[in-house]
Formats: structure tokens, sequence, C-alpha cells
């Protein structure tokens, strides 16, 4: 017998007229018993027999356990936001208990009395909602595999417009300038990269040298480091590309101009500048992309091209991160000049 363990397994192997035979089992008992009946089949002129692998153990729908498993391993381990989904989804899972049924999980009264749970732990409405969306994505599974009769109704939140709050170019040029004057150099460089590109603190923290165009013409995110998975790639401010010129002196040891940051320092140190400035509790770093969005609208851009250049998969969320000032409307209240000669044709007029 030529059995040998291998990785915690039972590797059978031997050689007949030259040809090597090999297979590997979960037992030696197995593994010698093929060995055997192999060599018979050799001498009475039969072919090698494969092995029967058992079928592999799955976790049955039939339980809200079982129903985040397969749901966890066959929808969320691919996708970036899968961490997120699958702790969503485990407290629910906590909250019902692993061994209860679709049925009995998805009733009206255990939906209504997670969401109080969620409630008293102080989530906002919007973080109930996101917890609610790993809930019904396990539900459509269940009703696809017709362990529900129906998809249960989701008590979703309503929710805000969100922030609103947004920067004039007088704070934003005071932010700059009063962090220049604390001694955060590096900092004010990145916080003219934020309102000029619209991208997230993560985003300036990971993109690298190699994402930027010649002379820092444009700037690449690629999907690696954004948000939604997808690149886009944007043209860049002049004043964005000075930024970028002096980190690129200041830190060429690093792999991008912002690598070397550490979030949480620039956080205290936002705070200090917002606090100077008395900007309030609402001026966060993510306000500049907000106002990026918002400057956009202001000046006509079209969302389209405004979706674009944030980065959002839905125009929706582009709609949500530009808002209107009232006179913005006043201009399409205006007449619009009337020219000193019409031509007959453009009147729709026919000279007789």
């Amino acid at each position: 017998m030529a059995v040998t363990l291998h990785r915690s397994r039972f590797r059978t192997e031997f050689m007949v007229s030259g040809v090597r035979y090999r297979e590997t089992f979960a037992s030696l008992v197995e593994a010698q018993a093929w060995e055997l009946k192999a060599r018979a089949d050799l001498l009475l002129g039969k072919p090698v027999p494969k092995p029967t692998l058992p079928l592999r153990e799955v976790a049955s729908l039939d339980t809200m356990a079982g129903l985040y498993e397969h749901t966890s391993k066959v929808h969320w381990t691919a996708i970036r936001s899968g961490v997120d989904q699958r702790r969503n989804a485990k407290r629910f899972l906590d909250f019902v208990g692993p061994k209860i049924s679709p049925v009995g999980a998805y009733t009206t009264e255990q939906l209504g009395a997670y969401v109080a749970e969620l409630r008293h732990s102080r989530c906002s409405n919007g973080t109930i909602n996101r917890h609610l969306s790993a809930l019904s994505k396990m539900a459509r599974i269940a009703w696809k595999a017709r362990l529900l009769s129906e998809m249960p109704e989701i008590p979703w939140q309503k929710e805000g417009v969100g922030r609103t709050r947004t920067y004039t170019k007088d704070e934003v040029a005071a932010i700059i300038k009063l962090a220049n004057q604390f001694g955060y150099e590096r900092e004010a460089d990145l916080f003219q990269f934020l309102i000029d590109t619209g991208c997230r603190l993560g985003e300036a923290g990971k993109v690298r040298w190699e994402d930027f165009g010649k002379d820092f013409a444009s700037v690449t995110f690629h999907g690696d480091i954004t948000k939604t998975g997808t690149d886009r790639t944007i043209p860049l401010f002049p004043s964005a590309q000075l930024a970028l010129k002096r980190r690129r002196l200041a830190s060429a040891g690093d792999r991008g101009p912002f690598t070397g940051v550490n979030s949480n320092t620039v956080k205290k140190q936002w705070y200090r500048v917002r606090s100077k400035l008395e900007l309030g509790d609402d001026a966060t770093l993510h306000t500049f992309r907000h106002t990026r969005a918002t400057w956009f609208a202001a000046d006509g851009f079209d969302f389209w091209r405004i979706q674009k250049w944030m980065g959002h998969l839905s125009l929706s969320t582009t709609r949500r991160y530009t808002h209107l000032v009232s006179n913005d409307l006043d201009v399409m209240a205006k007449p619009a000049p009337l020219p000193s000669k019409l031509d007959a044709n453009e009147l729709g007029c026919t000279k007789a």
C-alpha cells in the first residue's frame, strides 16, 4: 500500500505498466480500499474506478441561519458592500434567532419590533434602511425558493434629503488659509484637492502618483479605492494641480500625495480649523464633496455630467447631493428678449 498523508487527507498512489494512478480520500481506510479495488480491476482488464465523492453538506434554507449562510456565500462574498450586508443581516439573525423559519421571521410584528430595536439603538432612518436592505435580499431569496408565499412588506423608513450644508467660496478660502497658518500645509493641500475633485476622503488617501495624468491634468480614481467599485477619470482645476505639485516635492517618497495622511489626525486638525472659523458641527470633511456637486449645479451644469464627475451609480443620488437656492429659479421667469425682425418661415407662415 502506498498511502501518504497530504494536508490532512490521505493520498494513495501506485504505478502499473508505467502508468501512475493517484487519488485522495478523507480517511485511510477509503484510500486502501480504493487501491485494492483499482489493482484488481486492472488485472481483470477493467477501467480503474473513480472514487465516489460524498455530497457536500448544504445549509437548509428552511431556517434563518441557513438562509443567512446561503445569501452570504452566494451574493455577499464578492462585492465591496458584502461585509456591511453580512453584518446587518447577522444582527437580524441574532434578533429573531437562528432556528426560526423565514415565515416566522418575516412577520409584520417581528419586522416592526426589529425596527423599534434599531431605533432604540439610536440608528438614523438611513441606517435602519440599510439594515432592512439586507433583510429584503434574504426575503427575496426565500420567496423565490417558495419558502414565503409572498414578499413581506418591508417597513422602509422615510429619509430626509441628507446633508444640506455647503461651503461658500469665501469659507473654503478661509479654511485653506487657516490650515496653512496653523502649519497644516499637507492638510491644506488635501482640503484643496477635496473641494476641487469632490472625491471622498478615503479616495484621496489612497490615490497613487501613477493615477494622475501628465502635469496633473487629470486623475483616475480606480475601482479598488472607490465606494462603487467603478473607475472614474476627471480633469483637475489649476488650484488642485498646484497643490499636487507641492505634495510631489514634499512627499516624493510616498505612494501618493496623501497616502501618508492619518485620518484621525486630519479629523483632529479639521475640528480645530472648524472651531476657529465657527463653521458649526454640521461642517464636515465630506461637506467638501457635497459642496462641489452643489457648485456645479448652481453653475448650470446638467445632472448627467455631475453624476459622471462625482461617480454616482444612480442619477437619483446626484439629485440628493445637489439642491437649488431660492433665487436660482428667478431667472426662469424673466422674459426672453425678442429679435427685432422675424423671418416668416420661422413663424410658420407662408408667403402668398
